[in-house]
């Protein structure tokens, strides 16, 4: 129960960010969003003894799972609404993972993350590439999102992942960061990284050795549906039938998947 209680303010966090919009902070490149939390959070993990080692395997997971995503999206252009919605592909992917390093692919489980794909896809305008060049951007952020899948399956048993994994990510965002040119950060944007985006991580890292990765999955689908829930209540936005029936899949794929990964736990 704590893990899922944990797993849930996760979700909610990242569910907030719709919030930076109403209070107008300004935009600040992801990359260096990124960079920060995870050089503060590799920081603190070194404190403690058992963390300070490191691996080939936690340097690449860390990679894989922090940095590699976030320069291939960016690298990709694509719509906001369009990444969004190749992101729910992500469950699948972890689910044809976990499928083919144990006994096998589950059934059940696939439908459970297609259903969080359907969902999305009542929600979000979705267009497909109408061009080789679009479709070369699709294949650089669904590239990203592989990477993401393959990481999440194989982080928590890598050794030195919080630390010395941690740190080569933030060092590689770093690196993209400062090409992009000058940096700048404002007080309110330091206040939400460290009210918002450092305690999402930290609960990340706590996570993953925690949950399966099948169930951690719904971190990329959660978040979407309790966006859409909380805008909906503070704002009194409309509600169509369309999106709460988006919603419903959204939700009902994330329950599958968490008592679907606890039955095999």
């Amino acid at each position: 129960m704590r893990q899922i209680s944990a797993l849930l303010l996760l979700c909610f966090l990242w569910g907030m960010e719709w919030l930076r919009e109403l209070l107008v902070l300004p935009a600040t490149p992801s990359t260096l969003r990124a960079a920060i939390t995870c050089t503060l959070a590799a920081l603190l993990y070194a404190l403690f003894p058992p963390e300070r080692c490191s691996s080939r395997r936690g340097i690449l997971s860390a990679l894989g799972l922090f940095a590699v995503p976030l320069l291939l999206q960016q690298a990709a252009h694509l719509s906001g609404y369009t990444s969004a919605a190749l992101w729910t592909l992500t469950p699948v992917l972890i689910v044809v993972v976990c499928g083919a390093r144990s006994t096998g692919l589950r059934q059940e489980m696939l439908i459970a993350a297609l259903a969080g794909v359907a969902g999305t896809l009542l929600i979000l305008p979705f267009q497909v590439p109408a061009s080789p060049s679009e479709g070369l951007h699709w294949l650089l952020l669904l590239t990203g999102i592989t990477s993401a899948a393959v990481a999440s399956v194989l982080a928590p048993a890598a050794a030195g992942f919080r630390t010395t994994g941690l740190l080569s990510a933030a060092v590689i965002l770093w690196i993209a960061t400062i090409a992009r040119g000058p940096i700048s950060l404002s007080l309110p944007e330091l206040l939400w990284i460290a009210c918002i985006d450092l305690p999402a991580l930290f609960l990340l890292l706590w996570l993953l050795p925690q949950v399966r990765p099948e169930a951690l999955g719904t971190r990329y689908l959660l978040p979407m549906a309790i966006t859409i829930l909380t805008s909906w209540v503070a704002l009194h936005q409309q509600m169509t039938v369309r999106f709460a029936g988006g919603v419903l899949l959204l939700l009902t794929s994330s329950a599958g998947l968490i008592l679907l990964s606890r039955r095999m736990a």
